[in-house]
């Protein structure tokens, strides 16, 4: 297949980010190979002057077979209501993680993907579509590597019933956005598990509220104690690694948290959904909270 240059692509961090993580959660060395699963979501942006710009990815779901004509009908429809609720950016493509090999040539398309493009572009005229492989990252010098080598991924769009990849180019520092992509990766295996996401964050939740919470106890028991001490020295010296343990205990716990909610723009949308936003509340607020005490501790020594 001939690389031409045929569309004026380019593609940000945020884009390749996305399509990085929600990939990984259901294909990462903490799970076993033969268990490993597609993802399938949305390409998002603008056409600026003949320039296709991706500017953001919305994951969908995971084990789409477009091979199944009803469910490529249902998908259409489903991406189609998607498509109205949008405000700052249009649907411009699809994306798709494909595990074959560890080269980039081994990217392949299938038969299902050609037949669900024809489809999906009869709804979205000039769109494209991007295949991602993980395994094309792994093990390679980032340093010497062109940047279509760098992240896995080819894009393709289909003209005059022919298959046609494109050149791309990255908006972003290349080395940078490949670095933060190995750290995203393994994030996600630790912290976006396949299943039971919910319970995952409320869990996450209770453990950092205790320790918390405990360790302000142990802060005002402190301050208590603090005020009938007779040694002025060690007063101070007391007072500063208290200030210092419990700020460093708020702003890991807040740092902690702020990550984790990141990282819930990587699961799927319908997912997203049903982490309720009472839930994510939750979580802002706690951040709130270890700022209150952070500023409780700086008022107080």
């Amino acid at each position: 297949m001939k690389v031409v240059l045929i569309k004026r692509i380019e593609i940000n961090r945020n884009a390749i980010l996305k399509i990085a993580g929600s990939s990984s959660r259901y294909a990462n060395f903490e799970i076993e190979r033969d268990e490993w699963k597609e993802v399938f979501g949305l390409l998002t942006g603008k056409i600026d002057h003949e320039t296709i710009k991706i500017l953001d990815a919305i994951p969908l779901e995971h084990n789409f077979h477009k091979s199944n004509d009803k469910e490529i009908s249902g998908e259409l429809l489903y991406i189609s209501s998607i498509s109205e609720s949008l405000e700052e950016y249009k649907i411009i493509g699809w994306y798709n993680s494909r595990y074959a090999g560890e080269y980039l040539e081994e990217i392949i398309i299938k038969e299902g993907d050609y037949r669900f493009h024809k489809k999906f572009s009869n709804i979205f005229p000039d769109s494209i579509f991007l295949l991602f492989n993980q395994l094309a990252i792994i093990n390679r010098m980032k340093q010497v590597m062109k940047s279509e080598e760098i992240y896995g991924f080819r894009i393709f769009s289909i003209d005059n019933n022919q298959i046609i990849e494109n050149r791309w180019k990255c908006k972003d520092d290349a080395h940078l956005v490949r670095v933060r992509m190995d750290e995203l990766m393994m994030d996600i295996s630790e912290y976006l598990p396949r299943e039971n996401l919910k319970e995952k964050y409320v869990d996450l939740l209770k453990r950092n509220q205790f320790n918390l919470f405990s360790q302000m106890e142990n802060y005002e028991d402190y301050i208590k104690r603090r005020e009938i001490e007779k040694d002025l020295q060690m007063m101070k010296i007391r007072d500063s690694c208290q200030k210092t343990d419990l700020k460093n205990l708020c702003r890991s716990i807040k740092i902690n948290i702020d990550k984790k909610l990141d990282l819930l723009n990587y699961v799927e949308l319908k997912e997203k959904q049903d982490i309720t936003e009472d839930l994510k509340e939750k979580l802002i607020n706690f951040c709130i909270r270890a700022d209150e005490i952070q500023n409780t501790v700086k008022n107080k020594l």
